[in-house]
């Protein structure tokens, strides 16, 4: 089983890769609806993007090693960027 260090507080833990999917799902389904089943260029899109960049960014982070300060800083940063940039 793959195991995979995630922050929850200050401390990190190991989650399976599953247990991550079965996490982020709900997440991942709202997204998925509120991207097709609303308007095109509507807020509601914009914030469905910026979830699923956000998602994305938490593999990515895990695929990068352990969670540093620095690092979470940085993702944290691309995320205020996307944010800004669609204008939520």
């Amino acid at each position: 089983m793959d195991l995979a260090p995630v922050r929850f507080g200050a401390a990190a833990k190991l989650m399976s890769i599953q247990d991550r999917c079965l996490q982020q799902r709900p997440l991942a389904d709202r997204a998925f609806m509120d991207f097709k089943y609303t308007p095109a260029g509507s807020l509601e899109q914009r914030s469905a993007l910026a979830r699923l960049h956000g998602l994305i960014l938490e593999w990515i982070e895990l695929e990068s090693g352990p969670c540093s300060l620095g690092h979470e800083e940085t993702s944290r940063r691309h995320q205020d960027l996307l944010t800004h940039s669609l204008g939520l």
